[in-house]
């Protein structure tokens, strides 16, 4: 949408008509405008112009004092609730899934079906640079014996014996 008569005031006010359905009254849409800063401003402009309706809920609050049905039935809409910064639900909501996340991952190590392997998804302790070390280790030993053991076979082969 584009702005209307260089008035974003009547943009704001004709797009929340259309879009959503709400009028809102102009001395109240003026007193939303400016208590946002310069940069929330160009973010509206930018909404209005692309048509992003969460953006221009987030920014213009949509609540209007007349409301239908009972008085438990009205709540603020979605962009009042975040401006006055309730969001306590949303945090209780985000720490009950992690607790519920949490309680869901056992700490017992599995093991596959019909022998004592570890599962794929289980870490091993040891560093497995370590393992391979003490592997090159024992062959290096290894070598060294078999290496003294030829020398001793030249020798007695060299004396004779």
């Amino acid at each position: 949408m584009k702005i209307l008569n260089n008035s974003i005031v009547d943009t704001v006010i004709e797009y929340a008509n259309v879009k959503f359905g709400v009028e809102l009254e102009k001395d109240t849409v003026s007193a939303q405008l400016k208590e946002r800063s310069f940069g929330e401003l160009m973010q509206l402009t930018n909404a209005i112009k692309d048509e992003d309706n969460d953006q221009f809920s987030d920014l213009i609050d949509l609540s209007i004092d007349e409301a239908y049905g009972t008085s438990t039935t009205s709540q603020p809409s979605s962009a009042t609730i975040r401006s006055q910064g309730t969001l306590a639900a949303t945090d209780n909501r985000r720490a009950t899934n992690a607790e519920l996340k949490a309680s869901r991952q056992t700490s017992t190590q599995r093991t596959v079906a019909g022998s004592n392997k570890t599962s794929t998804g289980s870490r091993s302790v040891a560093d497995p640079s370590d393992n391979q070390r003490n592997q090159n280790s024992a062959q290096a030993n290894s070598n060294s014996q078999e290496i003294d053991r030829l020398k001793d076979l030249v020798m007695k082969v060299a004396r004779g014996k």
